[in-house]
């Protein structure tokens, strides 16, 4: 994800990394749940550069997504993004990964990229569709509108969403600074929008990105959050914020929340297994030291093996 990277080091420095004090929930639900399960997810899951890491020495391309499926418990798919998949393709995916494994379709960009997102009911419909076959592995698609789509063209996302179909769940992210509102020295998303999309059943995507701090909102339109988290390369704030967010999700439970999708992103892939490990370790960290916390992982098995002198060094 190149969407607000920043690649000086003293201006990372000087960024506020501060998350909004308070959540405004939308969706309808008060009920404290048992149990919150997390997703977490990289962007890809062929990169040469995790030999070695996620993948064993010589492991040959097509085993790469097996290997990626024991490591982490879902995927960003992006290359839905550019081709919808074929039957094939889809088949061998439900074939290599585990039943517990969520795949996160990003909504084709010949939909995604129209013009005042002018298509049609059956082309989102045939692109749904060619995802169906992966069956509970299925999780949420999302529709990542481009910069330039504003609260002005709100009524064309309107329609969008009433054409999708409702029995798979969807996610909006929104890049334009017009769908958000200023809340003391943070952004949420818009009120009128927010309850759209609650009636709707449909998330309200977070992005934490450090140029663009001003589409970062922790509104919560449904009880599954999905959030982009776009790191600095294992800089000392990818860590701390981080756990900032994990501190939420446990207080996000208590409100209803059941799921959360947290997609880990670097400038690079090469650092993105170890932002994961990280995040996993932070997680388990404060169920320990929380008793009545519940986070949890779809996939006990999915975690990543590190000595612990890795450790000190990917913490410090």
């Amino acid at each position: 994800m190149e969407f607000g990277t920043i690649s000086d080091v003293k201006e990372i420095e000087s960024i506020s990394w501060d998350l909004p004090p308070k959540d405004p929930i939308f969706f309808r639900s008060s009920a404290v749940v048992p149990k919150l399960d997390i997703f977490y997810a990289a962007p890809v899951w062929i990169a040469p550069e995790w030999m070695g890491n996620v993948y064993p020495p010589k492991t040959p391309q097509n085993k790469f997504l097996y290997h990626y499926s024991r490591r982490f418990n879902a995927i960003e798919l992006n290359m839905t993004f550019y081709r919808a998949p074929t039957t094939a393709m889809v088949a061998r995916w439900n074939t290599e990964t585990p039943d517990t494994f969520r795949f996160c379709p990003k909504i084709l960009q010949n939909l995604s990229r129209a013009k005042n997102l002018n298509v049609t009911r059956s082309d989102i419909q045939a692109f749904c569709d060619s995802l169906r076959p992966l069956g509970p592995k299925l999780g949420p698609f999302f529709l990542q509108l481009p910069p330039h789509f504003h609260w002005g063209q709100f009524q064309f996302l309107i329609q969008f969403i009433e054409w999708f179909p409702n029995d798979l769940q969807l996610a909006v992210e929104f890049r334009n600074p017009t769908f958000f509102v200023d809340v003391g020295h943070h952004r949420q998303l818009r009120s009128d929008v927010a309850e759209v999309l609650a009636a709707k059943n449909v998330t309200g995507l977070i992005t934490d990105t450090s140029g663009r701090r001003d589409v970062l909102h922790t509104s919560l339109t449904t009880r599954q959050p999905m959030i982009r988290f776009l790191g600095n390369e294992l800089h000392h704030s990818d860590f701390f914020r981080l756990k900032a967010w994990i501190s939420r999700f446990d207080a996000w439970r208590l409100q209803g929340v059941t799921h959360v999708y947290f997609f880990l992103h670097h400038p690079t892939y090469l650092n993105v297994p170890h932002l994961a490990d990280y995040f996993v370790k932070a997680c388990d960290e404060i169920v320990s030291a929380t008793p009545q916390s519940s986070l949890t992982f779809s996939d006990p098995s999915a975690r990543f093996s590190v000595s612990q002198s890795e450790k000190k060094e990917r913490i410090s």
